[in-house]
């Protein structure tokens, strides 16, 4: 009671307002940028915030969902603006392969990393930017481009660094020559329970939280009705990449005898042409296209059952949003989904064969079982991630990232 006394009057004294910087691969859409947007909202409640993406800036990204006054910007950006050079490159650039793309997305050409010493420029922009920061939050895959940069520059600076990692982390990011620069970070924000468990055993003197995602939006999420019959619609919503494995969720579609049971896919990426050409020969399977953020849930509320398949993923998002919707799920054991469900008997072991015999099993379940289910994962998701719960999660980490 005490300790719980002590977290509320954190947020409720008065704190000096300070500089945070948030540097993430953000680009135009995804689970990235809107773990990015939510945070910064978070800490401009009481400091100021800026976000400088290390990938591309685009005027419509996600991560102005939470605020569309958000300082938001990218480092080529400002190289663009700010070096002639650099400006040059590009537009010469432009002129001999032209697309349909603003030039500061074109800043890494020959001409840039001959004549501008581009991956240089770049490296100035962020440690200027942090020695301007009181405080470094990082939102990206542990080893991604520029973090151990940006980490030995905030070192040396006597600057606390908060890391919320991203993907799935893996032994081979696990090194001891990674580990004498992550050792600087002060707190780790992790996903999944796997993630936290064996960066801590990596390393054990920095701070280690397990924060996940919740449904933003949430309400558009919780007022889908629940389930009240057969399971009849199988669906996946992401990136059509290899991996999210939504080959191999066809072909298991594809090798059931069925008639009653469709497949509907929703997303765009490099893979959708070959996985039109799988899916030529049935009926029952249906490509929705891109959808936007916005209209998500109108997806998880058209269909009964939300197939994952990834193989390498921190969430993935979707998951906490089938169980908003209260919709059932068929995943692989990735990123934080066993944590999510404990117990659930509808993980697939990521082969085929499994995969096939978990839509069978789903869509036999009868009309009174999908209800309970229906119920139970909603129930799960109000108990454990809902937007008031993480919020205070986040508050207590980046505002005392040393607790």
């Amino acid at each position: 009671m005490i300790l719980a006394l002590e977290k509320v009057h954190l947020f409720l004294r008065p704190m000096a307002t300070l500089n945070y910087l948030l540097l993430s691969p953000v680009n135009r859409y995804g689970g990235v940028n809107l773990d990015v947007g939510f945070i910064a909202h978070i800490i401009s409640e009481q400091h100021r915030v800026k976000v400088i993406s290390l990938g591309r800036y685009y005027d419509d990204a996600s991560v102005f969902y939470f605020d569309k006054n958000l300082s938001y910007t990218s480092v080529d950006r400002e190289l663009y603006r700010s070096s002639r050079l650099l400006r040059w490159s590009s537009q010469v650039t432009s002129v001999l392969k032209p697309m349909p793309i603003p030039n500061h997305h074109r800043l890494d050409n020959r001409l840039s990393r001959k004549l501008a010493h581009l991956d240089t420029a770049r490296k100035q922009l962020i440690e200027k930017a942090i020695t301007s920061c009181d405080r470094l939050v990082l939102c990206a895959q542990l080893t991604a481009p520029f973090m151990q940069f940006a980490i030995q520059t905030a070192s040396r600076h006597n600057i606390v660094v908060v890391f919320r990692t991203t993907g799935q982390i893996i032994a081979s990011q696990l090194t001891p020559a990674n580990a004498v620069w992550l050792s600087k970070v002060s707190s780790f924000i992790h996903h999944s329970q796997k993630n936290k468990e064996n960066v801590a055993q990596y390393l054990p003197q920095a701070n280690h939280h397990l924060i996940d995602q919740n449904a933003y939006d949430q309400e558009r999420f919780l007022q889908l009705p629940v389930l009240d019959q057969k399971i009849t619609r199988f669906y996946s919503i992401g990136r059509l990449s290899p991996l999210k494995r939504n080959l191999q969720i066809i072909e298991a579609f594809l090798a059931i005898p069925h008639t009653h049971l469709s497949l509907h896919i929703y997303g765009d990426g490099e893979q959708e042409a070959a996985l039109k050409t799988a899916a030529a020969g049935s009926r029952h399977i249906h490509f929705h296209g891109a959808i936007a953020f916005d209209e998500i849930h109108q997806a998880h509320g058209a269909n009964d059952c939300l197939i994952i398949a990834s193989r390498l993923e921190a969430g993935p998002y979707t998951g906490v949003e089938a169980m908003a919707s209260g919709r059932m799920l068929i995943s692989s054991r990735v990123g934080a989904m066993e944590s999510r469900l404990p117990d659930y008997p509808y993980f697939y072991e990521g082969t085929h064969e499994h995969l096939v015999q978990q839509i069978q099993e789903v869509s036999a379940l009868s009309q009174q079982a999908v209800v309970q289910w229906s119920k139970k994962l909603r129930q799960r998701y109000l108990q454990a991630y809902s937007e008031n719960a993480i919020r205070d999660q986040y508050r207590e980490v980046l505002f005392d990232p040393e607790a």
